[in-house]
């Protein structure tokens, strides 16, 4: 029973996380209806299903997504091909949705930037489970 408390759970997080995600693709509310009834508009990023099929983690895309990056430049990061996983996690790192878009703009290609964004991501998480420098460089040459 408790299993399945969690199934229920954890889908209406995703069903939640898709929902505002979706609502905020669109530069306006009247795109927003012209889009349910079934007209061609212009979308900031792909629907949360697309989304989600490419991998991306919505339930965490959506708690960043309006607080800490805009869906304009989501919807860059999105056609630039950076990792949004990554993205999400670096935001989450303390990194802000500034330096990731200037990152995307200087890197000489999209997997450079994912790159440098890993770094980031594995560095930080480093310095949270390791409490020293000292620490964390033996645990980089396996000496821990």
């Amino acid at each position: 029973m408790n299993t399945n408390n969690v199934t229920v759970s954890t889908v209406g997080k995703v069903m939640a996380a898709s929902a505002k995600l979706d609502t905020m693709r669109f530069v306006d509310n009247i795109d927003r209806v012209l889009a349910r009834i079934g007209d061609e508009v212009v979308a900031l990023y792909p629907d949360s299903d697309e989304l989600e099929a490419a991998g991306v983690d919505v339930v965490a895309l959506a708690k960043v997504v309006g607080r800490k990056v805009s869906a304009k430049r989501l919807g860059r990061w999105v056609e630039a091909g950076l990792d949004i996983n990554l993205a999400v996690s670096a935001l989450g790192h303390g990194l802000n949705s500034n330096s990731i878009q200037a990152l995307v703009r200087m890197s000489a290609d999209v997997d450079e930037a994912n790159g440098v964004l890993a770094n980031y991501v594995e560095a930080k998480e480093d310095e949270a489970h390791y409490a020293s420098v000292e620490d964390r460089i033996f645990a980089a040459l396996n000496l821990s």
